[in-house]
């Protein structure tokens, strides 16, 4: 499979994670503080989402971990963006195929 296939199937993958976690933000309306951070829930459980599903190919390609805070970096960068989810879902697959530095 080539690197775009790969990367295609990583970026639906990604995609599909942050799908499936809007579907269920009216579920977290209340306001968490994590660090310095206060955000609704879903926010933050999106977040850990992403981090397991990059982390998990990441793994599986040989790549060392990334942290909360390079999805939060991603995350930012991406805030804005008319196309949010897709840019979003594009920035952890590049991360999660090691095709981005963290």
């Amino acid at each position: 499979m080539s690197n775009q296939m790969k990367g295609n199937a990583v970026f639906l993958t990604e995609h599909g994670v942050l799908r499936r976690e809007t579907a269920r933000q009216d579920a977290r309306p209340d306001f968490r503080t994590q660090g310095e951070e206060t955000a609704p829930a879903w926010v933050f459980a999106e977040r850990a989402l992403l981090l397991e599903a990059i982390n998990t190919e990441r793994a599986r390609r040989a790549l060392p971990a990334v942290t909360l805070q390079d999805v939060r970096d991603v995350e930012t960068a991406a805030v804005g963006h008319i196309d949010y989810a897709r840019k979003l879902s594009w920035r952890c697959a590049e991360l999660a195929l090691g095709q981005a530095q963290p």
